[in-house]
């Protein structure tokens, strides 16, 4: 709230796990919880895509398809959600993914922006957002989170060592989020992007 937020995604990896405790605790402070997961592909981690639930319906699809993710030895991303219901979005910042998506003509489908990950980040995006204005997708703006402000990244280290069994000084940048990946108001989303 003292971003200015009213709505709060909150997107696992693969996963629902925090999904029932996140729903309590924004309803308790008036927030709009948004459900949904950040699911890659098991032959292919670099195509990933994020679900956002729009109703009841779309969380019970959701988990049926993380399920599949991981009980299905020949489960693929792109037939998963091939046959979407329209009860949940579908955005990935993973071009080729986009691309088939696309073409196999998927409901609620878009692009995902994240520029604030240095220069090849923001090519890419470039790249994205030409191949969806030339294809008439929409694209959102959206936010890695991994602490709640910057100053967090310091514990994210701590945690990520202990969770990895290493020291803070032995710690690969490979093992960390990105030091920009702290929940940002409006203002610092504009910002970042260049608005």
């Amino acid at each position: 709230l003292a971003l200015g937020m009213k709505n709060l995604a909150l997107t696992d990896s693969n996963g629902l796990y925090a999904a029932v405790p996140f729903y309590r605790l924004c309803q308790d402070r008036g927030l709009r919880p948004i459900l949904g997961v950040e699911v890659d592909d098991p032959k292919d981690p670099t195509a990933s895509l994020v679900l956002l639930a729009r109703d009841r319906h779309g969380y019970s699809d959701i988990s049926c398809l993380v399920t599949c993710r991981h009980l299905n030895d020949s489960f693929s991303l792109a037939q998963a959600v091939a046959e979407n219901s329209g009860h949940y979005f579908i955005l990935t910042r993973s071009l080729p993914l986009l691309q088939q998506l696309a073409d196999l003509g998927v409901e609620s489908l878009y692009g995902e922006i994240t520029a604030w990950k240095g220069r090849q980040e923001l090519h890419r995006a470039g790249q994205l957002v030409r191949f969806c204005r030339r294809r008439g997708i929409s694209y959102a703006a959206t936010n890695d989170v991994y602490f709640a402000r910057p100053h967090g990244f310091q514990l994210h280290r701590i945690l990520r060592a202990i969770g990895l069994l290493k020291t803070v000084g032995t710690l690969e940048d490979s093992n960390l989020a990105d030091p920009h990946a702290w929940l940002k108001s409006e203002a610092e989303m504009r910002h970042a992007l260049g608005c």
